[in-house]
């Protein structure tokens, strides 16, 4: 897992517990931009309810959010289950 530099969470990324000694690298023409985030199911347990419950959270989780998500539990160091439950509430999603 990636996390970001507490105060430069937008383009910045190191590695958990390499952030001494190290150079964070900016990129502030926004070349390096974010993959897409594609969720990987086991066939035989997809039904229609794990397909609508994955296009509303695809259709409201943004790159930046996503990133703002990881900052929570990699630098906060909030639960994953926490950050998560919280940010389905923000959606309207739970």
């Amino acid at each position: 897992m990636t996390s970001l530099v507490a105060d430069q969470r937008e383009r910045q990324f190191v590695p958990p517990g390499e952030t001494d000694d190290l150079i964070p690298l900016a990129d502030p023409r926004h070349l390096f931009t974010a993959d897409n985030v594609v969720p990987l199911v086991y066939r035989t347990g997809v039904n229609p309810t794990v397909i609508s419950t994955l296009n509303a959270i695809s259709a409201r989780l943004t790159t930046p959010g996503l990133r703002d998500l990881d900052a929570e539990v990699e630098i906060d160091g909030r639960s994953i289950a926490t950050v998560v439950g919280a940010w389905l509430k923000r959606a309207d999603l739970n």
